[in-house]
């Protein structure tokens, strides 16, 4: 029921966000629908967690504040993760990975009749011409070929065995196919992501880049968040600006426009893009979301040390510096993501047959086996 819901979430988007063959009123609908159908599955049991309570209160008081769509988008992700972590750690990655597949293959699908049938674009800006195939913009499909692919890539790579071998194949394929969508659409940037964290993956096999990387990965939002801050004042209009496709102008008018409570309390969100995690973010919570956000960065390292991981985490908060990715809770990617911060996987792990295995943990040096 897990995996159908998720899949569900995705396919709602796919056609609300990616396709824009729902209207504002119907897709404003179909999101309440799920949003409801989330919470009600999590109260059946009868049992809620007091920080689920606390950090809904928390984010519906920023909404009451700034009234930030953002802030009711993060409430949802939250019921949701506390919904899904029940199944327990295996179970979770599990019902990602089925769901991802199952949509992957509807979404490779519609990537294929866009390579039959492009919708070419000229963007003046740049002077490039773009393959929308059929989405709103060529943006859309790389970001989810990029999801796609980083979630098969961690779930295949943890569940192992436990993934029958024609199911493994078929995820390969479909991970290849993947990594070319946004050079054909020329949405480069996903495909570069996607290419750097395998070469990140192979890093790792080395234990002390691999304990490196876990100890210094909290740092990295610090950094970026600090970058979105500076580089905007003093880069927009550059030649940096025109590298990052004028975002730093973007990041610009947005910040000049804040007033000094804006960066404690939050703000609306600007009716531009603003193209980085961070600072939406920020918009919803204030600054002080990086001290949670961190903290919670460490843990899902901390307790889930498996490399695949750790190169999913690295990945994704470093694409959050150009893209408003950790937003968009309907993209398996970042259920992951999210779900990693609330989930151990740290005690179990599994041979190439499938069957659980008690190891000690290299990284921290800790027995797991007690």
């Amino acid at each position: 029921m897990i995996a159908l819901l998720l899949f569900f979430m995705q396919f709602n988007s796919l056609f609300i966000s990616g396709l824009q063959a729902v209207d504002d009123h119907t897709a404003l609908l179909l999101r309440v629908v799920i949003g409801l159908i989330i919470i009600i599955m999590y109260l059946k049991s009868l049992e809620v967690e007091n920080n689920l309570i606390i950090g809904t209160a928390i984010l519906a008081l920023f909404f009451l504040i700034n009234l930030n769509a953002t802030c009711i988008n993060l409430i949802f992700t939250l019921w949701f993760v506390y919904l899904v972590r029940r199944k327990g750690a295996t179970g979770v990655i599990q019902s990602v990975y089925y769901s991802t597949l199952l949509f992957s293959v509807f979404f490779a699908l519609l990537v294929v009749k866009g390579i039959i049938y492009p919708d070419i674009v000229y963007i003046p800006e740049t002077g490039r011409y773009r393959n929308n195939m059929g989405f709103w913009s060529a943006n859309y499909p790389g970001f989810i070929a990029y999801s796609c692919f980083m979630t098969l890539f961690a779930c295949k790579g943890y569940l192992s065995g436990l993934i029958h071998p024609v199911f493994r194949w078929f995820t390969n394929g479909l991970m290849a196919f993947f990594i070319i969508i946004p050079f054909l659409a020329d949405s480069r940037t996903p495909g570069y992501a996607m290419i750097a964290s395998l070469m990140v993956f192979i890093a790792l096999s080395s234990n002390l880049i691999r304990y490196l990387m876990a100890f210094y990965l909290p740092l990295v939002p610090v950094v970026l968040l600090a970058m979105s801050l500076y580089l905007p004042w003093y880069y927009h209009g550059g030649e940096l600006d025109y590298v990052l496709s004028g975002r730093l102008s973007y990041y610009y008018d947005y910040l000049s426009a804040l007033k000094v409570n804006n960066y404690f309390f939050g703000s609306p969100l600007p009716d531009f893009a603003l193209d980085n995690s961070y600072l939406i973010l920020m918009t919803a919570l204030g600054l002080g979301f990086i001290i949670p956000f961190t903290y919670m960065v460490y843990r899902s390292v901390l307790n889930n040390p498996n490399k695949y991981f750790i190169v999913l985490v690295f990945s994704l908060i470093c694409y959050g510096f150009t893209e408003a990715v950790m937003a968009r809770a309907e993209t398996s990617v970042v259920i992951l993501f999210y779900l990693l911060m609330f989930i151990k996987t740290q005690g179990t792990e599994f041979d190439k047959h499938g069957n659980a295995l008690k190891v000690d943990d290299l990284l921290y040096r800790k027995s797991t086996a007690e």
